[in-house]
């Protein structure tokens, strides 16, 4: 019976056992991300005012493949793509002035590993990326080209296996900076779509990675 239970509590501690990132490790990740946002404005068009919801939808996938230089230097490939739909609607459901914005983004992430508890990791990260997209407005189409900085302050990891770990950003700061120009009415009209995005413990991001 003591060694039943002695290997019970072997079996038990193995099972639970977490594990440390090392030099050469690889691994693949990546995630999907679907968040919509709903709120009440007041429409004038300088006779009438009225009232009316402006509606925003973002979806985003998410591919990575990274690699470690050493047991706490990491750096990753990253691959993007994302797509934004808003609009306000009035009583009438009628659409006023409907944008879509939808661009991809290439780059590397470069991220230290701090353990923090067992199998626990801080991992702040700077990432670097070329973006390039469309912008539609009123049936005209803005090709885009630009770039987009990510400085990840808030991100962690856990690792309860030898091949699996789970990556949650809970707070970042991201710019996004793309330009473009379309001809509307026999004249070149130009665009810029700048952001700067800073959410905490808003809109966490999970990611999910395999190790090999």
């Amino acid at each position: 019976m003591r060694r039943f239970f002695l290997t019970s509590v072997a079996i038990i501690a193995i099972s639970f056992c977490t594990h440390a990132q090392q030099k050469g490790e690889l691994y693949l990740g990546g995630n999907v991300g679907v968040d919509c946002a709903a709120s009440a404005v007041a429409l004038s068009d300088g006779y009438d005012t009225g009232s009316g919801t402006s509606i925003q939808a973002n979806v985003g996938l998410n591919f990575t493949i990274g690699y470690f230089l050493s047991d706490k230097w990491r750096i990753a490939a990253y691959y993007e793509t994302n797509a934004t739909v808003s609009g306000t609607y009035t009583g009438a459901e009628e659409v006023v002035t409907p944008t879509i914005l939808a661009y991809d983004s290439a780059g590397l992430g470069f991220a230290y590993y701090k353990e923090i508890a067992d199998g626990f990791y801080y991992v702040p990260e700077l990432k670097i990326c070329k973006a390039w997209g469309d912008f539609n407005i009123e049936n005209v189409n803005f090709p885009l080209d630009g770039y987009s900085f990510n400085i990840s302050l808030f991100q962690l990891e856990y690792r309860p296996t030898k091949h699996f770990a789970t990556s949650m950003n809970i707070g970042y700061l991201n710019f996004l900076g793309l330009g473009g120009a379309a001809p509307v009415s026999g004249h070149s009209v130009g665009l810029a779509v700048n952001t700067v995005i800073a959410t905490i413990n808003l809109r966490p991001t999970v990611i999910f990675k395999y190790y090999f």
